[in-house]
């Protein structure tokens, strides 16, 4: 049985096209908006999100899927960036934050807060896209410009995830067989088609840390493709109470997991701020079954700056001083992703589990 993909005409696609006139409405009432809105994107894209964007696609990917289990996919094919994953579709809320900026409906159970991560794509793409079976959504530079300087003919600089318009899901797909086969499995697809200088990202793409899915209990599975050169990895999460495996087609890593939860009191709540203050506090520690070195890393669902003399990994949502998670200071070696075994030709994304 086919899946439904909602086209331009339901009900969903009508509240996109009622977003960005409200914010054209806005922006004629006070046009200082523009460059306001347009700020908070490049500081985003310039500030600790930099070069974090696999990062913060997989945390949002995740956090679509609180409340059930899949698969997320994250995919680089020539010129674009795709991340899938097969949790909720993009909701009314949903679209409301995405085209707003620090406005959350995220619970406490859920990776990010904000959203704000989300607009770090602007540095690697101009047009970023969210296929999702319930609507699906472009917002372009050069569209968003052309609308804002409408209003503000000398605006120094205009926002692009402010404006966005409704797009087929099927249309589209009909000329690109990658996102083609991930629709056949996922729930909400993000296309990215790249600009500049994004070499780099396969460098990041190889060496994403598989241990995310210790600390997210609701991803089981995670794909990791790079088509050229033709590398790719799957890593699946088995579970069975604290005791965890990693495994993916060369490797598998045991790991001990153990969970608490932390309520904060209320002046820990004040210290930590309205953005950063959770009513609780998840923490988890994993420890390797081998290979446990005498130091240990803080992460924040990926790794920070921040060691520890404690073996493993201490994850939780901390409040740091270095924006966002980094890598710790030791470099961190790619994995050997397998060699792609498909044939020419054929979607490997659209394979059964």
């Amino acid at each position: 049985m086919s899946i439904k993909w909602a086209d331009t005409r339901s009900v969903l696609a009508e509240h996109v096209r009622g977003q960005t006139a409200q914010c054209l409405a806005a922006y004629r009432a006070k046009p200082n908006l523009i460059e306001q809105d347009a700020g908070i994107e490049i500081s985003n894209v310039e500030g600790g999100y930099g070069r974090k964007q696999l990062h913060e696609l997989v945390q949002n990917a995740a956090d679509a899927m609180v409340g059930s289990r899949g698969r997320v996919a994250l995919i680089l094919s020539g010129q674009t960036l795709y991340c899938a994953n097969e949790g909720n579709p993009l909701s009314r809320s949903g679209i409301e934050t995405l085209m707003a900026s620090h406005l959350s409906r995220k619970r406490d159970d859920e990776i990010g807060r904000f959203g704000l991560g989300f607009k770090s794509v602007l540095g690697i793409s101009d047009r970023p896209e969210i296929l999702s079976r319930s609507v699906s959504i472009r917002f372009d530079r050069k569209t968003s410009e052309r609308h804002a300087r409408s209003i503000l003919p000398d605006a120094p600089r205009t926002p692009v995830l402010r404006i966005g318009e409704p797009i087929d899901p099927v249309a589209e797909s009909s000329t690109d067989r990658v996102l083609a086969g991930l629709m056949t499995w996922a729930s909400t697809i993000v296309r990215l088609p790249l600009m500049g200088d994004v070499e780099w990202l396969g460098e990041k793409l190889q060496a994403f840390p598989p241990e995310f899915l210790l600390f997210a209990s609701h991803v089981e599975r995670l794909d990791l493709f790079n088509e050229l050169p033709a590398e790719h990895v799957s890593w699946r999460a088995v579970r069975d109470g604290n005791r965890i495996e990693l495994v993916s087609e060369k490797t598998k890593e045991i790991w001990k997991v153990f969970r608490a939860t932390h309520v904060p009191s209320p002046a820990a709540r004040k210290d930590a701020g309205v953005i950063s203050g959770r009513e609780r506090i998840d923490l988890t520690w994993a420890v390797p079954e081998k290979k446990r070195s005498r130091t240990g890393v803080f992460w924040s669902y990926f790794p920070t700056n921040s060691q520890t003399s404690l073996t493993g990994i201490v994850n939780a949502p901390f409040k740091t001083n270095e924006g966002p998670a980094r890598h710790p200071r030791r470099r961190v070696q790619p994995r050997n992703l397998g060699k792609s075994t498909s044939r020419p030709g054929e979607s490997q994304y659209s394979r059964a589990r």
